[in-house]
């Protein structure tokens, strides 16, 4: 179940999809979750394609009694950052959506090769966000180059606390 998340974006045929992953090219392979069965990917079953420019955004969280907020998940990222070969590179990118003063802050910003394993992240929400409510979205973006292998960005385990 998708708990209220909602995956959108401009990604052609890749798509935030939430399931068990099974990808895998010459240089990646990713058939788990970092927990469970279910995590969210850019295309469970493939890799990301050019012009890739999508979001998933959680569910509506109420900070109304945090004095700090700490976003925690695990990922994996296999996210083009090879400009030896083609120019330019491929970004992730985590924001704090402020529901009650709006406005969008960058936490986190992914970039790099697979490291054969799911690790934690973590980012500190901004302080102007406290006591309001918020969303998270992840965002993944291909610069347009025509780079191929690539398996993307994939989110599990989110936690929000202080």
């Amino acid at each position: 179940a998708d708990m209220g998340w909602t995956a959108g974006g401009t990604g052609g045929t890749t798509q935030w999809e939430e399931g068990t992953p099974n990808t895998s090219n010459e240089y990646v392979v990713i058939q788990d979750a970092a927990s469970g069965t279910d995590c969210w990917g850019p295309d469970l079953y493939d890799d990301y394609k050019v012009n890739t420019d999508i979001t998933l955004t959680s569910p509506v969280i109420s900070l109304s009694n945090a004095a700090s907020a700490v976003v925690t998940w695990q990922e994996r990222v296999d996210i083009d950052n090879d400009e030896i070969f083609v120019p330019g590179v491929d970004d992730g990118y985590l924001y704090v959506i402020d529901l009650d003063a709006p406005g969008t802050t960058q936490v986190h910003h992914a970039q790099g090769e697979d490291t054969g394993a799911w690790g934690e992240s973590s980012a500190i929400g901004p302080g102007t966000a406290m006591g309001h409510a918020i969303q998270l979205q992840w965002r993944l973006v291909d610069d347009g180059t025509a780079s191929v292998d690539w398996a993307g960005w994939y989110i599990d385990d989110v936690r929000v606390g202080e």
